[in-house]
């Protein structure tokens, strides 16, 4: 018997085209008014950015414990404040006072929705604005920059190492309320919704056996052995 190869060569696939060249002109044709379609009808965004210098931290950041984060972590902590309900806040407060530029009338969460943040080594935060309205996009990025930097200079007042109690970071504005365990979860409760005294559950630990003392992972071994903890930071300037 006889067998033919079924491997197609150069040539094969040219005669494959010259003989549907209208099917493929179809297919071009028809993508092509497709696409002017959709970006006719889609609405015209406008794009605008603002960049930020950040000045070098002459300190780390710190954890309890005598861990060290790395610069790249203070960079990122300040773009994420930078996008974030606060500076928001401010932003739509000031915009809307029109002191500083036009003024516009604006909810902070639209301002949250149009703005995102970027942190760039060394030491600069990129904010950018995407609106449908050109002004709006420039003023979104310009005030949220300005915004940025009052909150940023307020918080260096009080950043420099120094630990708080409740009742004083109660008075500088940095906590809402004052509590303890079983009061966060009846406050999560009321904000979940739930009617009573919400139940909780514990996640329990497994039980350690010689084995996994002689064989078992050290480090996730002293991990179990440690009692739960909670992980506090600190930022210094």
């Amino acid at each position: 018997m006889e067998t033919t190869s079924s491997k197609l060569e150069a040539r094969d696939y040219v005669r494959i085209i010259l003989r549907r060249w209208w099917f493929i002109l179809v297919v071009a044709l028809a993508a092509t008014l497709v696409g002017g379609i959709i970006a006719v009808a889609m609405p015209k965004t406008y794009r605008a950015v603002a960049t930020v210098v950040v000045p070098e931290q002459q300190q780390g950041v710190l954890l309890m414990g005598g861990q060290q984060k790395t610069e790249d972590f203070a960079l990122e902590t300040q773009a994420l404040i930078a996008g974030g309900n606060e500076v928001a806040i401010r932003t739509a407060k000031t915009l809307a006072e029109g002191s500083l530029g036009p003024k516009i009338i604006v909810d902070p969460s639209e301002v949250t929705k149009a703005i995102t943040t970027e942190a760039v080594k060394p030491n600069l935060i990129r904010i950018q604005a995407v609106h449908e309205t050109q002004l709006w996009a420039r003023e979104f990025a310009n005030q949220t920059a300005m915004s940025f930097l009052d909150v940023m200079e307020e918080v260096r007042k009080i950043a420099d190492g120094r630990v708080f109690t409740g009742r004083q970071a109660l008075k500088l504005g940095l906590v809402d309320i004052l509590g303890d365990y079983r009061d966060a979860i009846e406050l999560a409760g009321k904000l979940g919704g739930i009617k009573g005294e919400p139940q909780t559950l514990e996640r329990k630990r497994k039980k350690l056996t010689l084995w996994d003392l002689l064989f078992g992972d050290f480090e996730e071994t002293l991990r179990r052995l440690e009692p739960s903890r909670t992980e506090i930071m600190y930022k210094m300037p």
